[in-house]
């Protein structure tokens, strides 16, 4: 086994020496090729065209172990390597791999790699890789990468690469990257990344990330991160980020959406949504949008604009630089005396408020959270609708009982001057309240008045309905 061994090692090297030199022959030879119609060859030049071979185009070739041709019109065959000092018309087929020096027009099956020094037309399937170093145009099929030098218009599937060096068309198919140093126009769609170093036109689908350095018109869809380094007009979709140096359109994230111009479209984000200029669409995230300037919605706990030009934001606590805010100073028939602080823009504001009522026997006070809508009657009068809900504490520093007043104002206010108005209307008022009395029943709270229309108990639980009303200055 040994001796067999060696042997077959012997011959390996002696045909690699053979190959060299007739690799340099071929290249400094005499440049004039002939066509004949078959021809077979153990190793070169061991074979029916001899140290012609370099110089001869075949119909029909077989080569046993490695061959050299001048081109293939036909089919060609080999049981380890095939080697074209021109072009190949028809198809190659070899255990390890195909190589040609001119162009191809037609289809390589390689068992390792198959090689085209010019343009490539057609189809190339190698368990290893597919080397194209100038144009390529067709489908390459490749264990793990396929490699094209110049321009790339077709299908490229591979376990694990695929590399373009200039522009390219059609679609990239990876399991772990697609790398496109030009300008690209179609799909990358890879298990791991896509990266694209010039303008995009299409789509990159990654399971990780995609990364595009310019331009790009259409859809980056992956399961972690999305970047685009200028503008982006299209959608993006990640599991956890989308990022935009430049203009962006619609993005839908798991955690966040960033843009570092203007954003056009949705931005929906399980977090944060950013846009320092001007956004139009809508924004809306589980935690905080900002915008410099907002044209559209905003939805969100937290919003935060410099200007709102058409539109509303939406959320717990909205702050528009450029907005509505107000300060007032208000009575009412339960809290005799109220501070509320109102903030976002006139179409949609929250409330903020803590208020005080003192008697000689109990001390009571309120925290108030709600939100309203300013309707504008005339140049000075103004209608103000708000919703409230007040927790009042009665005679201790907070009830951790329910105790909860919900109010729905309407007041009518006039403006003396550039801010100063004096504001006063009715209100529906609706009490929720668990506190018991010294003996345990379920009474509600000693300031809500028992004389309103509806006062009932159940599930221990009082409801207490009336007409109030609203007294007061804003500024």
């Amino acid at each position: 086994m040994n001796n067999k061994i060696k042997k077959l090692k012997i011959v390996i090297l002696v045909a690699g020496l053979i190959t060299g030199f007739v690799s340099v022959y071929a290249q400094n030879g005499d440049s004039t090729f002939i066509t004949r119609q078959a021809q077979v060859t153990f190793v070169h030049p061991l074979g029916s065209n001899g140290i012609d071979a370099p110089k001869v185009v075949n119909n029909f070739s077989f080569n046993l172990l490695y061959g050299i041709s001048g081109g293939v019109n036909g089919v060609e065959i080999g049981g380890l390597v095939n080697q074209s000092n021109g072009d190949i018309r028809g198809f190659q087929l070899a255990g390890l791999g195909n190589s040609a020096r001119g162009y191809l027009k037609g289809f390589q099956l390689g068992g390792l790699y198959n090689y085209i020094q010019l343009h490539s037309n057609g189809a190339q399937l190698a368990g290893i890789a597919n080397i194209d170093m100038k144009d390529t145009r067709g489908g390459y099929f490749a264990g793990i990468a396929n490699i094209s030098n110049g321009n790339s218009n077709g299908a490229y599937f591979a376990g694990l690469t695929n590399l373009s060096r200039e522009n390219g068309q059609g679609a990239q198919f990876s399991g772990l990257t697609n790398i496109n140093q030009g300008a690209m126009r179609g799909a990358q769609v890879t298990g791991l990344g896509n990266i694209n170093l010039e303008t995009m036109n299409g789509a990159q689908i990654a399971g990780l990330a995609n990364l595009n350095l310019k331009e790009m018109t259409g859809a980056q869809i992956a399961g972690l991160i999305n970047l685009t380094v200028q503008d982006m007009t299209g959608a993006q979709v990640a599991g956890l980020a989308n990022v935009v140096t430049g203009s962006a359109q619609s993005q839908i994230a798991g955690l966040a959406n960033i843009t570092g111009k203007e954003s056009n479209g949705l931005q929906l984000a399980g977090l944060i949504n950013v846009a320092p200029r001007e956004h139009r669409g809508a924004q809306i995230s589980g935690l905080f949008n900002y915008s410099r300037t907002l044209n559209g919605l905003q939805l969100a706990p937290f919003n935060i604009a410099d200007t709102v030009k058409k539109g509303v934001p939406i959320g717990f606590i909205s702050v528009v630089a450029h907005g509505y805010r107000r300060i007032e100073l208000e009575g009412n028939e339960l809290l005799f005396a109220n501070l509320n602080f109102k903030t976002g823009t006139t179409q949609f504001y929250n409330i903020f408020s803590i208020g005080y009522r003192p008697e000689k026997e109990k001390q009571y006070w309120g925290l108030t959270y709600g939100f309203g809508t300013l309707v504008p009657v005339s140049n000075r009068i103004n209608f103000n609708f708000d919703l409230t809900a007040t927790q009042i504490n009665e005679d201790e520093p907070w009830t951790d009982t329910l105790n909860l007043l919900n109010r729905f104002k309407f007041n009518i206010s006039y403006r003396f001057g550039k801010r100063f108005e004096v504001m006063g209307g009715p209100s529906f008022n609706v009490a929720v309240s668990k506190l018991r009395n010294a003996e345990g029943v379920v009474v509600g709270s000693s300031i809500v008045p028992d004389h309103g229309f509806y006062n009932e108990t159940f599930k221990g639980t009082n409801v207490k309905m009336y007409i109030g009303y609203n007294l007061g200055i804003r500024f």
